[in-house]
């Protein structure tokens, strides 16, 4: 193995670790058997697994927090067509990870990662004097029902499109929950 990419090689080992066994069971020596360097060399690059995990997350938002702080105007990640982009986007890079994170039960530290980058770059675009508590708890119950959703839609085997799923997503977050809700429970009209 080459010594450059040890960092790297230990992340991969980690996600195939992560997608066979629970992350309590994962060892450094197991780790360090499959990325093909000793332990000295982890312990260069990582404090223990949970840091390896922590990095390995911030790889994960990564592209979430670069699109965003290039977004002059937040008001674009909310409208249909830019949502969609961006969500399939997340999907077709990180789409596995993101489904290993989730049904491990660990959906939170994603949940706290994309929080920590979101919530600050909102609270600057706030204008100032404004009152901002309810749109930062407004930003919080959104944050929180679409991350339910995606470990929702996980949890069931992704048992609808990406397409369909992100559909969801917005139709719920521009029509409100009560009305899509009502909206469901109608009798379909077959015909």
């Amino acid at each position: 193995m080459n010594q450059t990419n040890a960092h790297e090689d230990f992340i991969q080992a980690f996600w195939q670790l992560y997608a066979e066994k629970p992350l309590e069971k994962i060892s450094v020596r197991a780790l360090c058997e499959l990325a093909g360097y000793n332990r000295t060399t982890f312990y260069a690059h990582f404090d223990n697994i949970y840091d390896l995990l922590d990095q390995a997350l911030d790889r994960l938002v990564l592209p979430i927090k670069q699109t965003i702080q290039k977004v002059e105007d937040l008001s674009i990640l909310f409208q249909t067509e830019t949502a969609i982009q961006f969500f399939l986007s997340v999907f077709q890079t990180n789409g596995w990870y993101i489904g290993l994170i989730i049904k491990s039960n660990h959906h939170h530290l994603i949940e706290n990662k994309i929080k920590a980058i979101l919530l600050p770059i909102v609270k600057a675009n706030i204008p100032q004097g404004k009152q901002n508590t309810r749109l930062l708890y407004i930003i919080e119950y959104q944050l929180s029902g679409v991350l339910g959703l995606l470990h929702a839609w996980f949890q069931n085997g992704q048992d609808m499109s990406e397409i369909e799923l992100i559909q969801l997503l917005h139709d719920i977050s521009s029509q409100g929950v009560f009305t899509r809700v009502n909206e469901e429970m109608k009798p379909r009209k077959d015909g």
